[in-house]
């Protein structure tokens, strides 16, 4: 289930993400009651940022791909909407704050416009 668009911004130097993530009526999570996504799909889609961070890094520096990465835990969620809307066009954006392989923890955050739509602070395992 791929959630997220493509890579608006990457800056390896700062472990930073930007990416796009445009949800529509044809996605696996879409509810026709909300009208939407549930934003607890907000955790898959500020997840896969992160592994599209670590990928990019990896060929940056010709490392090779991780074969695998899960999520360790979830702090500090907050949402302040109902509904992750269709049709919007959303950013989900990741910095890592600690990275001491395989483990790293990032802040992300998913937003609609300047509209912050949920943030988390991820701690997620690289398994090589």
């Amino acid at each position: 289930m791929l959630l997220v668009d493509r890579i608006l911004t990457v800056d390896i130097a700062r472990d930073y993400i930007c990416a796009a993530v445009q949800c529509s009526e044809n996605d696996l999570l879409y509810d026709s009651e909300l009208n939407g996504i549930m934003t607890s799909a907000a955790v898959e889609i500020m997840a896969q940022s992160i592994g599209l961070l670590s990928g990019y890094s990896d060929l940056q520096k010709g490392h090779s791909l991780a074969s695998m990465g899960k999520l360790l835990s979830i702090k500090q969620y907050q949402v302040y909407t109902n509904v992750i809307p269709v049709n919007t066009p959303l950013r989900a954006e990741a910095r890592g704050i600690m990275n001491a392989p395989p483990i790293g923890v990032y802040e992300c955050q998913l937003k609609a416009g300047e509209q912050l739509l949920a943030e988390a602070e991820l701690t997620v395992l690289r398994e090589d």
